[in-house]
């Protein structure tokens, strides 16, 4: 038989375990995470004088999105760059690899782009018989507007001075 007391003792734990649930449940919009790889081959032709120097490349993109109620947030792009110049007189393999993070972040729409952050080493170039290694590291940062900072990276290099060892 029921009564008010038993009655009372059921609801209250039904309530506890109703409570339990919601706080210890998944939130309405939980954070989703995506991952990516992508390789690719390919050859650049370096600008040097005389006969332009052939580099053979390998990129390897490894890419972690973040999503929030289906909406992208932020992305990290870590880059892995191994590749070997071919030397015009000799035709040995200089080693030239780099690797490099771009972090985005993203708008409320999540398609348009409000902030990109780029930082590492997009060259690691050895001079060959020297021994000596070129870093070149660097940091650049867009926004909205453009361009916020940029230190000596990527497009900003000259590579002009390696011609000599290649």
């Amino acid at each position: 038989m029921l009564t008010r007391g038993s009655v009372a003792r059921v609801g209250a734990t039904l309530a506890i375990a109703l409570g339990f649930a919601l706080t210890t449940g998944a939130p309405a919009s939980a954070m989703t995470v995506k991952h990516d790889v992508d390789v690719a081959h390919f050859d650049v032709h370096w600008a040097c004088p005389g006969h332009d120097p052939v580099e053979h490349a390998t990129t390897t993109v490894r890419t972690t999105e973040y999503w929030d109620a289906g909406v992208r947030v932020r992305s990290i792009a870590h880059w892995l760059w191994r590749g070997r110049l071919q030397n015009r007189q000799t035709g040995e393999l200089v080693r030239d690899d780099g690797s490099w993070t771009t972090v985005s972040f993203y708008g409320p729409s999540g398609k348009h782009v409000v902030r990109t952050t780029t930082s590492g080493a997009v060259w690691r170039f050895t001079v060959p018989g020297e021994g000596i290694v070129v870093h070149q590291t660097g940091r650049i940062v867009f926004g909205d507007d453009g361009l916020e900072f940029a230190s000596t990276f990527a497009d900003s290099a000259d590579t002009s001075a390696l011609c000599a060892f290649v």
